[in-house]
């Protein structure tokens, strides 16, 4: 806007400017004015446009894909440990169980851990993962688990005589959800051949068109 206003090689832009400007010298000092406008933001900005950048799709059994899942057992790891440590003893304490545990019961134990601890669970794997540098990702694995517990299955795939229950009284979806959970963790962590082998006709069709 300068150089419009004013002739390139005119006494009083280079009074100002301390030399004579040209295009590209007005060129160079609007990109380093946009640089330091862009870098002038808040922490917090930074720190997300860090954490939702796009990563970068590592080669399937390379050693970038390799530490890529080892980075994120990690902090798998943290979030499991983080949620039992947190709410065990709450859980514990309200239910008036000392021993309570899902292996020896009791059933009020267990269902509380699933209903109360999972959500959470889910809620720490996304904050976790945000700070680790992996909103994008363990934001979708969140998701992934508050659907599953929430009774999320894809219901057209079963009978509608077992539909006809009130959603409260369907604890087979819970557990139906559990396995296709299961079965998709195994499914990124397995050779394509094997995976191939385990699914039924149409999944190994569907799984092939992709």
């Amino acid at each position: 806007l300068l150089c419009r206003l004013l002739p390139l090689r005119s006494p009083r832009v280079s009074h100002l400017c301390g030399t004579s400007l040209s295009p590209s010298r007005c060129r160079d000092m609007y990109r380093s004015l946009t640089s330091m406008r862009g870098s002038s933001g808040s922490p917090l900005s930074r720190f997300w446009e860090w954490t939702t950048r796009p990563r970068p799709q590592h080669l399937r059994y390379s050693s970038e894909w390799w530490r890529e899942m080892a980075y994120r057992c990690v902090v798998f790891g943290v979030t499991g440990s983080s949620s039992l440590v947190v709410m065990r003893p709450a859980l514990r304490r309200v239910l008036n169980e000392p021993n309570g545990s899902l292996v020896q019961g009791p059933w009020t134990y267990r269902i509380a851990s699933l209903t109360v601890i999972s959500p959470i669970y889910a809620t720490l794997l996304c904050f976790f993962g945000t700070l680790a540098g992996r909103h994008v990702y363990f934001a979708s694995e969140s998701l992934s688990v508050h659907l599953c517990f929430s009774c999320s299955f894809p219901v057209s795939l079963l009978p509608s005589r077992l539909l006809s229950r009130p959603p409260l009284l369907r604890p087979w979806l819970l557990i139906l959800g559990l396995v296709d959970m299961t079965v998709k963790i195994w499914r990124r962590m397995l050779p394509q051949p094997v995976v191939r082998r385990m699914l039924c006709e149409p999944a190994r069709l569907k799984s092939e068109v992709k």
